[in-house]
């Protein structure tokens, strides 16, 4: 699990830097979600290697399976 949050004052864009092998996970079969959670954030699938979004004055929790 990553927690990421943002208090720029703008939409901001973030790119993860992941070590896979300290995760123990083959990079090409990783995925990376956000699940829903009310009041908070939408279900959501992201690609490594690809910029997130994280709106301004809030945050995301992904999980890394």
């Amino acid at each position: 699990m990553v927690a990421l949050a943002s208090w720029d004052e703008s939409d901001t864009k973030i790119n993860l830097a992941i070590d896979w092998n300290k995760l123990g996970i083959t990079a090409d079969k990783a995925k990376i979600s956000a699940p829903n959670i009310d009041k908070f954030q939408s279900a959501g699938n992201y690609s490594d290697g690809k910029s997130i979004l994280v709106e301004k004055g809030k945050g995301l929790i992904l999980i890394i399976e």
